[in-house]
């Protein structure tokens, strides 16, 4: 298994391969990278970015079985772009819009890192252009579906989760590993721990 970040150290952004706390930069352009001769740095020196630049960010739902009536999941899920400036780092700070605002939903999610263009391919070729996965919170409006009656159930689904900032993602992409039995989640520490936990291949 290997991790890559992108991180910020004095003036230069850059990629890197984390082994324990040992950042090693990378030389080349995401996802072709190559050792580089500069020095190794420690990962409490720096700071981390969003792992990736991504070209698009397309999010699909709904996201879990856990909870949800089997009847009502639908066959084909619904699929929406966010912005790229939904972008955030993974310590990111999100700006709630408006003093109006209703909340937000905290959406832990888990995302496939494309790593090799891709156009009408077939389902077994799909996996040949993954380069990794990692963590993204699909952040949310907190009107999203009250009483059944949110904008979810509208044609302006994408209305509550297209704003700046709300796509942070990271800290690391992963490879080498099976995406079909993982545990994972998030800690929110300044709200009481553990949010969101399970297991992908139940949830």
């Amino acid at each position: 298994m290997a991790k890559y970040l992108r991180y910020e150290s004095g003036d230069s952004y850059r990629y890197g391969r984390l082994d324990g706390t040992v950042i090693t930069p990378l030389d080349g352009t995401f996802p072709n990278f190559t050792p580089s001769k500069d020095p190794t740095v420690e990962l409490g020196s720096v700071k981390l970015l969003a792992p990736t630049v991504p070209t698009r960010i397309v999010s699909a739902g709904p996201g879990f079985k856990n909870g949800g009536d089997p009847a009502t999941m639908p066959t084909i899920p619904t699929f929406w772009h966010k912005p790229l400036a939904a972008q955030n780092d993974p310590e990111g700070i999100i700006e709630i819009p408006d003093n109006d605002w209703p909340g937000i939903v905290h959406e832990c999610e888990f995302a496939i890192v494309i790593g090799k263009k891709a156009k009408r391919i077939s389902v077994e070729e799909a996996k040949d252009h993954i380069f990794g996965y990692m963590i993204y919170n699909d952040i949310t409006r907190g009107d999203f579906n009250p009483g059944g009656k949110g904008f979810a159930n509208t044609c302006y689904y994408a209305y509550g989760k297209t704003y700046d900032g709300f796509a942070p993602m990271g800290p690391y992409v992963v490879t080498d590993i099976d995406p079909n039995n993982l545990e994972f989640g998030w800690i929110a520490p300044k709200e009481g721990g553990d949010r969101s936990h399970g297991r992908s291949k139940t949830c």
